[in-house]
């Protein structure tokens, strides 16, 4: 079990794909609690749920990576959210019973653990890690999109990419970011030109650097020179 823990971790901290990390092990904390939950693996591409679906399941996710996507009135899917191992999902629908706001769709290959809110109503007043735990990153995942919703509707474009890079390269260990130009531009309401323009002003500016494939700040996001 520690192994797998640690494993999960260093695929965390290494990955520089997800918007925001939760702080705790949820995928210890289920398999460790009173919850029947079940197993499940979903190839890359492949949807977890669907917007408009109902269902009462709480996904938690092991390992791989899903994004998270709604369908606007225009009829493109956007990307809201990318996640990964031990980030939860599906739960605003399962708590509500209303149909679900958002798809979810698997990245790469990913295992996920799965189960019903009756069981999260049954340990509510036990003090149960896992209760808590689950609160906790409710509550920080509604925290993270109101703080993107204010950046899209606040900040310029250039500013947008920036805290976006900032905040995904804190989840990881080496500071780096591993995002499609595409990807980060549906997360933050831009064009992926709009998205290629920024990074390569910010690169200029020696915010930033390119290596491997991957993004790197080079500088502190608290650096007043940002106002430039």
């Amino acid at each position: 079990m520690q192994i797998e823990k640690n494993a999960r971790k260093l695929e965390l901290c290494s990955s520089g794909m997800e918007t925001f990390s939760i702080p705790v092990d949820l995928v210890s904390l289920l398999e460790t609690s009173e919850i029947e939950y079940r197993e499940m693996s979903v190839p890359a591409r492949q949807y977890i749920y669907r917007q408009g679906d109902r269902g009462d399941r709480i996904f938690i996710l092991k390992s791989g990576y899903v994004e998270i996507m709604a369908l606007m009135s225009a009829g493109q899917e956007t990307i809201i959210d990318l996640l990964g191992p031990s980030a939860l999902c599906g739960e605003g629908a399962a708590f509500d019973g209303a149909p679900r706001l958002t798809s979810a769709r698997a990245i790469a290959d990913c295992t996920l653990l799965h189960f019903g809110t009756s069981d999260v109503w049954q340990l509510l007043g036990q003090n149960s890690p896992l209760v808590i735990s689950l609160i906790n990153a409710i509550s920080l995942k509604q925290r993270m999109l109101l703080k993107r919703l204010t950046q899209i509707t606040q900040l310029p474009p250039e500013k947008r990419v920036l805290h976006l890079l900032v905040q995904i390269s804190s989840n990881t260990a080496d500071g780096s970011v591993n995002v499609s130009h595409e990807k980060l531009a549906h997360l933050i309401g831009l064009t992926r030109v709009t998205v290629t323009r920024s990074i390569g002003k910010l690169e200029k500016r020696g915010v930033l650097i390119r290596r491997d494939g991957k993004i790197f700040l080079s500088r502190d996001v608290s650096d007043p020179d940002f106002d430039d």
